[in-house]
């Protein structure tokens, strides 16, 4: 396989050149554009403290370069994803976190973005580097390290305790009570006050009204010593697991705070909450969601004591919640929370075994020349459910231009799967970043009817994640978008039918392959809730197709990765798609940077949605599930 960057004139040294020059001179030049040009469209305060971001810089770039240097000297290599250092690497700060170089980078970042004031750093590029590099470790990089060095591994001092029986070590325990309370503060500190919730930034008061420990000091000072008396390492990965997981739970229910008001508030008995507030407070305070899973996991160290310590934990819960106006939902919000972070692993396993169901559930019914496919059910129904939202949120006469617009991003998809997909056994492709380029060309179409074109592609950004995601499901029907073989039996799903792609294409039948379509609906359903509260928040138009095109791009980097279709071809180390992901992200950049202002318009239902709703699942059911299997022309068949 050629080298990605030996193309440069075959010169493997103006190659790393110029793969350099990228991060330390193109890449600042583009994040100081990106910070200027889409300020505009970013109404968050900037966090301004001089002190603490020159601290933070020089601490970052202090170890950002200790990290470059040992790997040069003991990897005999350099620091480039392109050009790899030969030699694994344990030692100095590789020894003390995984991948230093980049949280080097990260903190000094950071650093910048708090020196300057920046808001956009601090709230858009900040944020986007780390999916960034997270994307890139878990897309390409922890692959190709396990490809280079099979069968090494090694240990660090920061990260999460071993699933060993061994007992931990002070360090260890520190470390994990260290991270845990230090993402509670966060929580509690910034989570708020990005949706214009709380206090100033800048100050030094968490809350204008709420003191976070006032659940209970004896709650706040029992979860903090929970840790030392954990006796296995196990046992310490699963309450630093579980308080994490609930932590970003809340985090997250705070990010959709007006649609938690609406529902979560009937739930409650007692309903003289004060404001709004009282119930983000509920989120942040967390002794329940952090006192339960202390509870559980004490009683595994002291099995005697197991009643006593559910009594004692309970007590304290319960009086923690007391001093809440509304106890009851003190407890439903903090025993919801912790009955979603501690049944992770079931809930993994409920989905996992019903996609692999779905996965083997391919029916057809012929009639005449005509086939119909049952994954065509679950793509047309969520076209005409999305398009509905879509008519929803966009108010009267929107519907129509969604259907157009819809339908022409579906007849590029199709025409740009036939050019790079196609073949005698697949007649019918269809391919994503075709979709993107219908945008231009329905952009243009609506424009001439004097459409209001970034609303229209603004709403199809917040529809498409539901519907991709929920498509999908056919996906998972179909065996396309497949993934690459597994050996792990609690991650892998199997395929058995032969009229899917995995059997009749890939040749996969009935091994472990990874279930990257439900991974990517994950991901898709994510971004889609995301969006969702950005359109609520008056998000400009172009930004929130930026931001849906940096959303998918990244997911699709990553399931790329883990995809087994044999179709798809691979350029200069990666897949096709992960380059044209590359593309989309940087355009979703570029968008996030124009500047349109938005008229607000009402969400309402109106009845003349559901013609072209219909219509648009019609369209889809007939696209992706009834084909002509006994034709030979383009476009006939599907299977």
């Amino acid at each position: 396989m050629a080298h990605p960057w030996k193309f440069i004139h075959g010169s493997e040294t103006l190659g790393k050149w110029v793969y350099g020059s990228l991060f330390l001179v193109v890449l600042p030049w583009l994040l100081f554009q990106w910070s200027y040009w889409a300020s505009p469209n970013l109404t968050l305060d900037p966090v301004h403290a001089p002190k603490t971001g020159m601290t933070l810089f020089v601490i970052g770039v202090s170890f950002l370069c200790w990290s470059m240097l040992v790997l040069i000297r003991r990897g005999k290599g350099l620091p480039m994803n392109a050009y790899p250092p030969p030699v694994f690497v344990a030692s100095g700060p590789y020894h003390l976190v995984r991948h230093p170089i980049y949280w080097g980078f990260l903190v000094a970042f950071l650093g910048i973005a708090i020196w300057s004031g920046s808001s956009v750093a601090f709230w858009l590029e900040f944020p986007f580097l780390a999916l960034c590099i997270l994307s890139l470790l878990l897309g390409h990089e922890s692959i190709d390290l396990k490809k280079r060095f099979p069968g090494i591994t090694h240990d660090v001092l920061l990260e999460l305790p071993q699933k060993s029986v061994e007992k931990p070590s002070l360090l260890q325990m520190s470390i994990s009570l260290a991270f845990v309370m230090a993402c509670w503060y966060l929580l509690v500190k910034f989570a708020l006050y990005i949706f214009g919730i709380g206090t100033n930034i800048n100050s030094g008061h968490l809350f204008p009204d709420f003191d976070p420990l006032s659940g209970g000091l004896v709650s706040f000072f029992s979860i903090t010593v929970t840790p030392f008396f954990l006796k296995r390492q196990d046992m310490l990965r699963k309450w630093t697991v579980q308080s994490l997981v609930g932590l970003a739970t809340a985090c997250w229910i705070l990010v959709m705070m007006p649609y938690v008001t609406a529902s979560f508030l009937p739930l409650i008995p007692n309903r003289n909450l004060r404001s709004e507030q009282e119930l983000i407070w509920i989120f942040t305070s967390a002794p329940v969601f952090l006192l339960l899973p202390s509870a559980f996991v004490l009683e595994s160290s002291f099995p005697v004591f197991r009643y006593v310590l559910r009594t004692g934990y309970g007590v304290m819960a319960i009086a923690a919640s007391l001093n809440s106006s509304s106890p009851a939902g003190y407890w439903i919000a903090g025993i919801s929370v912790y009955l979603f972070s501690s049944n992770l692993g079931s809930i993994w396993e409920f989905v996992r075994s019903r996609s692999e169901k779905l996965a083997n559930s391919w029916k057809e019914w012929s009639f005449g020349p005509v086939r119909v496919l049952n994954r065509g059910l679950y793509v047309g129904f969520t076209a005409a459910a999305i398009s509905m939202l879509g008519g929803y949120l966009g108010g009267q006469g929107v519907a129509w231009y969604l259907l157009l617009f819809g339908t022409i991003c579906v007849i590029c998809g199709a025409l740009w799967a036939q050019l790079i997909e196609g073949s005698d056994k697949l007649k019918r492709p269809f391919g994503y970043y075709g979709g993107l380029l219908g945008v231009v060309v329905s952009a243009s179409i609506l424009r001439l009817m004097h459409a209001d074109v970034w609303m229209i592609i603004a709403l199809a950004s917040v529809m498409a994640t539901f519907g991709q995601g929920l498509g999908r499901l056919g996906c998972l029907v179909n065996g396309c978008c497949h993934g690459s073989r597994v050996n792990d039996p609690l991650t892998g799903i199997r395929y058995e039918h032969p009229r899917t792609r995995v059997c009749g294409i890939s040749h996969l039948k009935g091994q472990l392959i990874h279930p990257t379509q439900t991974y990517s609906l994950l991901w898709l359903c994510f971004s889609g809730t995301l969006l969702l509260r950005l359109w609520t928040t008056g998000a400009a138009y172009p930004f929130l197709f930026g931001v849906y095109l940096i959303l998918t791009s990244l997911g699709r980097f990553v399931e790329e990765a883990y995809r087994g279709e044999v179709q798809t071809p691979v350029k200069w180390g990666l897949r096709l798609y992960q380059w044209t992901a590359l593309t989309a992200l940087f355009a979703g950049v570029g968008m996030t940077c124009i500047h349109v202002d938005r008229v607000y318009v009402p969400p309402s239902f109106d009845p003349k949605t559901v013609v072209p709703s219909l219509l648009f699942g019609i369209f889809m059911f007939f696209s992706m599930g009834v084909d002509f299997p006994a034709s030979q022309a383009r476009f006939s068949r599907l299977v």
